[in-house]
């Protein structure tokens, strides 16, 4: 089972020992997720504020 977790997230298995880089990883990908995330519902919130 650790074979396939590790195809689906192989960079953060990379760095899973390094607690530090592991969390600047997430946190990364967190950032990025939000922004996305905002970016995708100011999009959909627009017709309404316009």
């Amino acid at each position: 089972m650790g074979a396939t977790r590790a195809n689906y997230h192989p960079c953060l298995t990379e760095v899973i020992n390094d607690s530090e880089a592991a969390t600047r990883l997430m946190n990364d990908q967190l950032q990025l997720g939000l922004a996305i995330g905002g970016l995708l519902l100011l999009m959909r919130l627009a017709p309404l504020v316009i």
